[in-house]
């Protein structure tokens, strides 16, 4: 407490690993959001804290328990999935067999009557009182009595008889509080309880106690003692505002105090029926703004949902349909009456400009033939604004003013449809419309201007207010925008599309002060939509929307791209991540999460392969708290991507990654940044052509400290590529890469065929025309006939004699050649596979060991080529081994559960425990003699009606004996049992990982790569 008042931060030590654990129940058909803690102690037991809410009104006990197994099973399976530095830790088991007891029960109990604090504290003084309750400290604010907290103990039940901690002997903690959000009423608080009978018991004692305060007796002699003290004064009681926070993060809610404050919380009620404008429908959620100073849902710009003082139509943070970002239109200032019709007649009129579509009609079902609409300003069309224009009269008259000016055209500059609904930027339109008040009416949303009463859209088609209607038609010609000398936003909020802005400070300092191009210009963030697909934003920023090809104006056109390409090659599928794409789906399933919302990651491989482009992403992590979620700008990671090649003949793409969005690194040459004055200046030479570089490539003659590509490149390559060193006296030479080696043999008679491709995926061995196997680094497919290895050896390998000479001819084109060192025999005495100078057996067509024309030394081990398929458990052997090691992990596991029912019989039986450690501790008798005493006293403790077993003796003496020798913890008779049952068979290979330095250790980096140069 101390540090948090200094604004330090503490940690709490724990010993062992705390989680906090997301989970989800029904609650009257609601889906609600909560957290329990778990903590997993050094001994392998666990502790589970779970809390609910008063609403839950959850009486079942068994309920609960069916939660807690079920949240702790599920980080059971991912810890023993654990890779890296878990490899060797020891697996946990499922807790479906264990014991779920509760340790304490904690409760927040709302009265409907007042408890008076200082009379209730004037009663402990009662011996009657005293018997039950004892003062134990009073927290108490004079100015403030809401503040005033009484905290007691309940003397008749104390701690449990296995406790020895002298803390909690004075009973179980009672706090009561006056409720700051209800008059005439108290919170009681209770804390480590036992079961809800003696919790119950404790409630009805304060109640009695608040009854007797009453009585004229008790008051009487209470005055007469306390008769110096002051009478208590009557404050009038100030009704706290209770925040929605704790109800919307049950629903699933990111919201932060700090974000959207306390008034302007909406709530969530899906059975209230209020005034359509108040209320909003995200994500299954019905959010009402009941607060009349705020009362208009939408989102901040962190996409958190809060209310406001006005609609928000146009704000383009509550636009939260992404097919509005992806439409592309193209509006016109072409003014048409739209009728409304109903059973044949007319009901309504009104004047409406027309909007043209031009995006694929198949992907969105848009009328091709008649791609005309209008926008919508109607509630009922909020979700998606477009209304198509289908009466035929109309449409006809729209065609002939299309092709009334030949060299003049009605439709302004394409731009998707989020752009006609939200409210432009002073620099895009200086008399903006008011959304707020849009209608039927085509020129209310301007009548709030004096003179610019006309509503319309501009040249570059945003929405507008002149002071004349529009001209209808203009010059075909789209004109260029200057984006490099707008303005330059200097926070780190998300940028807006389009917008610029400056980077994360040790980010600005390292691009902008220390890798420094030697051309003026400034290390930019670039904003695009920031909708669930901003990383495809991004890229299509990057490559300008087109390909080499086609024009990509969407995401969603984007992914057709995508889809086309993989299902035209589809050899390209298994190559995708290194080959564990494939692993992860079908090659249909894949198809369809590119066209739903598919993960970066699953994604980022075809991307640079279909674009032929590199992306480098530099990724900010976050600290979350109640309240904020603080990025820390100091740690940001460069993402170490070990599924994409790095092809330096490519341009290459930066972005940044914050949580779920991104952005992008440009450069822009009409922006200096001032090292000296730490500020950022926009150039005003007009001689020189500004321009704004969204890709980078990669140049030789360049430095780290000079080109951002180089830098990320050679830093990419110390900290993410995992480089094999090997000792001084290794005796192995390093394998080829598989480049290399295709390139070297490429026009020799040795040609590289074939690829041999084995269960997990990958390439570890590569075939020459003249069936020669060499073995390569691990890799995953490239671009070369592939066959599974398996399949392969089958009818294809060569023996000793005609590999050896093979080899011969190979090593003339090599330049460190294939050595053999020595050759394995199979069960029948044939030479099955040879080791090379690589380190790597090469499987070999079996022959009789007499037979070998040169002799090579026989090697003590033995070669299975299938052991691929038992890792990747595609194959199974039984062999006597492994039911041995069967059967010692069925009895293992049978101990570990008698010694569970053990544990159990002890907790409240100190007398049986201390006649065990007695006879451990007993000189007088031999270890026999103490087995088998301590055998007769556990078979007493064991229900043997539950537990069938043949060699239960020898079980129970096993156990007498580890007693014996754990003569100082006694883990057994205190209840601290782990099993011993280990899978080997979960290891599985580690990845690495980078983690972008701080500052001073860059400067140091770079320094030392200069030496090293």
């Amino acid at each position: 407490n101390e540090k948090k008042k200094l604004n330090q931060v503490s940690y709490k030590k724990v010993k062992g690993l705390l989680f906090k654990y997301h989970f989800k129940y029904m609650r009257n058909q609601i889906e609600i959001h909560n957290y329990l803690t778990i903590l997993l102690n050094e001994n392998g037991l666990l502790t589970i804290k779970i809390m609910f809410n008063e609403q839950d009104k959850i009486q079942s006990i068994d309920y609960i328990k069916s939660i807690v197994q079920s949240c702790a099973n599920n980080l059971i399976d991912k810890l023993d999935k654990l890779q890296g530095i878990y490899l060797m830790s020891k697996r946990l088991q499922s807790i479906d067999m264990s014991i779920i007891k509760i340790e304490s029960i904690n409760v927040f109990l709302i009265t409907n009557q007042t408890i008076s604090l200082d009379t209730f504290r004037r009663m402990l003084t009662q011996v009657e009182i005293r018997q039950f309750f004892e003062a134990k400290e009073t927290i108490s604010k004079e100015k403030d009595k809401q503040n005033d907290i009484l905290l007691m103990y309940y003397k008749k039940f104390g701690k449990k008889q296995q406790d020895d901690t002298e803390t909690d002997k004075k009973g179980i903690t009672v706090n009561i509080k006056d409720n700051p959000f209800k008059l005439d009423s108290s919170i009681i608080t209770i804390y480590g309880g036992y079961n809800l009978t003696q919790l119950q018991t404790i409630v009805n004692e304060i109640f009695v106690t608040n009854l007797l305060m009453k009585k004229p007796e008790f008051t009487t002699q209470i005055s007469t003692i306390f008769d110096d003290l002051e009478s208590e004064e009557e404050q009038e009681k100030q009704i706290k505002e209770r925040s929605n926070i704790k109800i919307l993060r049950q629903r699933g809610v990111k919201i932060f105090s700090s974000k959207c404050q306390k008034p302007r919380q909406p709530i969530i009620d899906d059975n209230l029926i209020i005034d359509k404008n108040r209320t909003m429908i995200y994500e299954n959620n019905k959010y009402i703004c009941p607060n009349d100073k705020y009362p208009y849902p939408g989102f901040t710009p962190d996409n958190i949902p809060c209310c406001f003082k006005f609609q928000g139509k146009g704000m383009a943070q509550n636009i939260k349909n992404k097919e509005i970002y992806e439409t592309i239109v193209q509006p016109s200032n072409f003014t048409v009456t739209i009728e409304e019709n109903e059973h044949g007649e007319s009901i309504n009129s009104f004047e409406t400009l027309v909007i043209k579509v031009i995006s694929d009609g198949q992907l969105y079902g848009f009328n091709i033939d008649s791609p005309y609409y209008y926008v919508s300003y109607s509630p009922e069309d909020v979700d998606f604004p477009l209304k198509h224009i289908h009466n035929d009269d109309l449409i006809l008259k729209i065609k002939q003013k299309e092709d009334e000016e030949p060299l003049m055209s009605i439709w302004l500059e394409a731009v998707p449809l989020s752009q006609l609904i939200s409210k432009p930027s002073k620099s895009k339109c200086q008399h903006q419309p008011d959304f707020e008040k849009a209608n039927r009416l085509i020129n209310d949303v301007c009548k709030h201007h004096s003179k610019n009463k006309f509503f319309g859209y501009n040249i570059n088609s945003y929405p507008c207010c002149f002071d004349k209607e529009r001209p209808l038609f203009n010059i075909k010609k789209i004109k260029e925008k200057d984006s490099t000398k707008q303005h330059i936003l200097i926070t780190d909020k998300l940028l807006n599309e389009k917008r610029q802005g400056l980077l994360p400070p040790g980010l600005n300092k390292l691009l902008n002060e220390i890798i420094k191009p030697d051309t003026n210009g400034t290390f930019l963030r670039w904003g695009v939509n920031q909708n669930e697909l901003s990383f495809l934003n991004c890229v299509l920023e990057a490559i300008e929307h087109k390909t080499e090809s086609m024009t990509i104006n969407n995401t969603t056109e984007l992914k057709r791209y995508l889809t086309v390409y993989i299902k035209n090659n589809k050899d390209e599928f298994e190559k995708l991540n290194n080959g564990t794409i494939s692993l992860k789906y079908t090659f249909d399933e894949y198809i369809k999460e590119i066209n739903n919302h598919i993960h970066w990651i699953d994604v980022i491989d075809l991307l640079t392969r279909v674009l032929k482009c590199n992306i480098f992403i530099l990724d900010v992590p976050y600290i979350e708290t109640e309240s904020t979620k603080i990025f820390d700008y100091n740690n940001i990671k460069l993402v170490c991507d070990f599924f994409s090649l790095i092809d330096k003949t490519k341009p290459f793409i930066i972005m940044i990654k914050k949580q779920n969005a991104f952005e992008m690194v440009v450069y822009n040459t009409a922006v200096k940044w001032d090292k000296k004055s730490q500020k950022i200046e926009i150039l005003k030479d007009k001689k020189t052509k500004s321009i704004i570089n969204f890709i980078f490539n990669y140049n030789t003659n360049d430095t780290i400290t000079s080109n951002i590509v180089n830098f990320l490149l050679e830093y990419n390559l110390s900290s993410c590529v995992k480089e094999n060193e090997y000792p001084e006296n290794f005796k192995y030479d390093q394998l080829y890469d598989i480049n290399d080696i295709v390139k070297i043999l490429n026009k020799t008679p040795n040609k590289i065929d074939l690829q041999l491709v084995n269960n997990f995926n990958k390439v570890n061995y590569i075939v020459t025309k003249n069936k020669i196997i060499i073995p390569i680094k691990e890799t995953g497919i490239i671009d070369l006939p592939k066959v599974q290895f398996e399949d392969y050896i089958d009818t294809n390998l060569l023996n000793i004699n005609e590999y050896n000479t093979q080899i011969k001819n190979l090593n003339k084109y090599l330049k460190t050649p294939i050595k053999l060192l020595g050759i394995t025999l199979d069960n029948d005495d044939k030479i099955n596979s040879v080791i090379t100078n690589f380190g790597q057996f090469i499987p070999l067509n079996p022959i009789d060991k007499t037979k070998i024309k040169e002799s090579l030394e026989i090697l003590p081990m033995k070669y299975y080529h299938d052991i691929d398929q038992f890792l990747a458990n595609k194959k199974q052997n039984i062999n006597p081994e492994i039911e041995w090691n069967k059967k010692i992990e069925t009895l293992n596991d049978k101990i570990y559960k008698i010694k569970k029912d053990l544990g159990e019989s002890f907790i409240n039986d100190n007398i049986s425990k201390n006649q065990i450690i007695n006879i451990i501790k007993t000189p007088m008798i031999s270890r026999s003699e103490k087995i088998n005493n301590i055998v007769n006293y556990l078979q007493q403790k064991l229900n043997l009606n539950n537990i069938t077993s043949s060699d239960m003796q020898f079980i129970l003496k096993h156990i007498a004996n580890e007693m014996i020798n754990d003569n100082i913890e006694n883990l057994l008779l205190n209840n601290l049992i782990t099993s011993n049952v280990f899978n080997p068979d979960e290891i599985v290979k580690r990845n690495n990982e980078s983690i972008w330095l701080n500052l001073d250790d860059i400067k140091k980096w770079i320094k030392k790569f200069k030496q090293q140069d």
